[in-house]
């Protein structure tokens, strides 16, 4: 499978270069909701033309909105076509995302003695040890993940370069289940998309939300099922991992907290979040201490990174559709051992501006499907 890793700085940069003129979306299928986001160039600089979301459980019987769900095929394509009209969505040519849930990403060390013309051959044998099903069962990609230049110059003994070449190199591996891929580009054909590549939506959100941001970060995505954990260094995507927490569980425990239906506990989740009130006052704390488990896996995540590369995280950025959780920023903060602030992916890109307000709301709920339009306008 082509396509599904890509260099996020590359690809930033470029969208300041004049490639396309045609319009383009990105279309985030997510667990719980489906985003879409149309751009084009003018001038050589990207600009927003529409966007939109619908959710899912507004297709399933017995389900709310913002919680994950399994929609049957069918209900896709309806939700798709549904939002494409109500959008105004003008152009199908599109770039379609696969969840980080359906995927397995990971970095594998070869020895600095690996001629890279033998990768081709050597990568699958390494990867195997990763991925716990049958190779012939998975499609993979990988990309070498440049060395932070730390050694600069020379010197007289010439040991700054043989340390160079004895550095192994690092190698970021993504493989995706083929029925899960399958899956999707059956969506694309019976959508009716035009869409020539996937990508995997951590790397889309990195895209968007960090860009060319050259210092150690951490983005964190709050989405309904999970939680993504990604540790970005010069616009490089170096480790990931998936906290099996989502704002739906605390949607759920507060439904439970509460002793109120899990639809009026998503409304008071999203009115008051992590702050005190009179109406519901123990759903600060109730909420407060379900994010306590995340808060932990976050925490661990960080001090491995630190450890490992013996570098400090510099900031931590939070973004998806549970990132609007009133308080949240104010609470992580005195959590973690790092600014935390809320990403605003639609900076990136250019729009009237009695809309920024609004565009530094929701943002962040449309990460991946602008980071994927973004790189579809360089495609």
């Amino acid at each position: 499978m082509a396509n599904i890793l890509q260099d996020i700085t590359k690809n930033f940069s470029a969208l300041f270069k004049n490639k396309s003129q045609g319009s383009v979306i990105g279309v985030d299928i997510g667990s719980s909701s489906i985003k879409v986001v149309q751009l084009k160039t003018e001038g050589g600089i990207a600009v927003l033309e529409t966007y939109g979301a619908v959710s899912f459980g507004s297709y399933i019987s017995n389900s709310y909105i913002g919680q994950a769900v399994n929609p049957s095929h069918d209900q896709t394509i309806q939700a798709i076509n549904d939002l494409i009209k109500e959008a105004n969505i003008t152009t199908l040519s599109a770039a379609v995302s696969i969840p980080s849930a359906s995927s397995l990403v990971f970095l594998i060390e070869l020895p600095a003695t690996v001629p890279q013309k033998e990768f081709a051959n050597v990568i699958p044998l390494e990867a195997r040890r990763y991925i716990p099903v049958p190779m012939t069962e998975v499609s993979i990609d990988w990309w070498v993940v440049p060395h932070d230049e730390v050694f600069e110059g020379n010197d007289d003994s010439g040991e700054i370069e043989n340390i160079k070449k004895v550095r192994p190199f690092r190698v970021l591996v993504a493989a995706i289940h083929n029925e899960a891929l399958g899956r999707f580009q059956e969506v694309v054909k019976d959508a009716k998309l035009s869409s020539d590549f996937f990508e995997i939506e951590m790397f889309s959100n990195v895209r968007s939300c960090i860009g060319k941001d050259l210092s150690n970060v951490v983005l964190v995505d709050f989405g309904a099922a999970k939680t993504k954990v990604t540790v970005v260094y010069r616009g490089v995507l170096q480790d990931f991992h998936i906290v099996n927490r989502g704002s739906q569980d605390l949607t759920r425990i507060l439904s439970t907290g509460l002793n109120i239906p899990v639809v009026k506990a998503e409304e008071v989740k999203k009115k008051y979040g992590i702050l005190p009130n009179d109406e519901y006052k123990e759903s600060e704390n109730i909420i407060s201490s379900s994010l306590e488990y995340s808060m932990a896996e976050i925490n661990n995540i960080i001090l491995s990174y630190e450890k490992k590369y013996n570098q400090s995280i510099d900031k931590i950025i939070i973004t998806g559709g549970g990132s609007a959780l009133p308080g949240l920023v104010e609470y992580m903060s005195k959590k973690l051992p790092a600014p935390v602030s809320k990403s605003h992916p639609f900076s990136h890109v250019k729009s009237p501006a009695f809309l920024d307000p609004i565009l530094a709301e929701v943002g962040p709920e449309f990460g991946v499907a602008l980071g994927l339009a973004m790189r579809k306008l360089t495609s």
